[in-house]
């Protein structure tokens, strides 16, 4: 046998018996293939309790996880997907196929809060990564979905997003998420709310909202902004929030506009005098700036109805003890100072204060 001949043959033995074996148990270190091995890397990596009830691999970089789910020991159940799909390649992608349901305000501040301290971190998302939810997620306001689940009185309040598209994308230092998705319902249905989300070691964490002429509820963020409680669980938000650290202060610009608002979050249900739409008010913020939770600039007007003028919401009544912001407060102040006095019923229409 020719000198060549035997090259030949040691390199396809090497390959047959040395390369192909190592290259499949390091295929296989990568890629697990059973549902606990996939349910223990995930959690690995989130620090979710998750669990998976079967795998299947349809191609080397394509996985499907069946009857996925997070969970939390204080909330329960974050987030169950009856099918998710992993591909990988240049963006790793997770695609969601079936709606889901169950979620609520708390459970997915609960999952974001956890992926910013486990996966959103410049070490851990050295690619780029999309998630992909192909049918309408559903979100229920949390206190009120406890409470329908155990006595069956009233529906808990719902926002149903529509086309949500999740990109992180690996910074120097940190991380940028940026969301995309549509409110079904909404007379703005064809423009995309627009959310950046970004953390980095330096900086810190960086928001900015703008929801396209969408109306958004303020519940969606009670647990993290405890102070929307004093609107209601009907308020809705609708122009540009943007939250920026700067020199170790956080700066927060709010232009838009807060509808539904409920007065008797704040005021005496009693003075309510003209019939039910006279509960609700509408807030305009115009340009306002807050820097670390002092109001920089404040010009916010409150419309309610009947009365034709509104009444100005003043910066020495937004803040309650400790520079808290109390909404409550400040909209009780503004209405007290348009009434001098006198019960809302018995106002005069052309009524003003400042």
């Amino acid at each position: 046998m020719s000198d060549n001949r035997r090259r030949v043959f040691a390199r396809i033995f090497f390959i047959l018996f040395c390369a192909l074996p190592t290259i499949g148990v390091l295929y296989k270190i990568c890629h697990p293939q059973t549902a606990e091995s996939w349910a223990r890397t995930i959690q690995a990596e989130l620090g979710l309790t998750t669990t998976v009830d079967s795998v299947e691999t349809p191609g080397p970089f394509h996985t499907i996880l069946r009857g996925l789910e997070f969970s939390d020991p204080d909330e329960g159940t974050l987030l169950k997907a009856v099918e998710a799909r992993l591909y990988f390649g240049d963006v790793n992608t997770i695609e969601v196929p079936f709606r889901i349901h169950g979620m609520t305000n708390h459970g997915l501040e609960r999952l974001l809060t956890k992926l910013n301290k486990n996966l959103i971190r410049a070490d851990a998302a050295e690619k780029r990564w999309r998630i992909v939810f192909s049918k309408e997620l559903s979100i229920e306001e949390h206190q009120a979905a406890k409470l329908y689940a155990t006595e069956k009185l009233v529906a808990p309040p719902r926002v149903i997003l529509t086309d949500l598209q999740i990109d992180v994308v690996p910074l120097v230092d940190g991380t940028l998420a940026e969301l995309h998705f549509k409110v079904a319902g909404s007379e703005e249905n064809n423009e995309f709310v627009a959310c950046k989300l970004s953390r980095t070691d330096e900086h810190g964490h960086w928001l900015e909202l703008d929801t396209k002429g969408n109306q958004l509820p303020c519940w969606l963020v009670n647990n993290s902004v405890p102070q929307v409680r004093d609107l209601g669980e009907h308020a809705m938000f609708k122009g540009v929030v943007e939250v920026s650290p700067t020199l170790g202060r956080e700066k927060m610009f709010v232009d838009g506009t807060l509808d539904k608002v409920d007065l008797q979050r704040s005021v005496d249900p009693s003075v309510f005098t003209n019939g039910p739409g006279e509960r609700y008010a509408r807030i305009e913020l115009d340009d306002c700036m807050f820097e670390s939770g002092t109001a920089v600039k404040l010009d916010a007007l409150l419309f309610q109805e009947p009365y034709a003028t509104p009444v100005q919401i003043r910066e020495e009544k937004l803040f309650a003890f400790r520079r808290e912001v109390s909404l409550g407060q400040a909209i009780s102040a503004a209405l007290e100072n348009r009434n001098n006095g006198v019960r809302i019923g018995a106002l005069p229409t052309d009524s003003r204060s400042h």
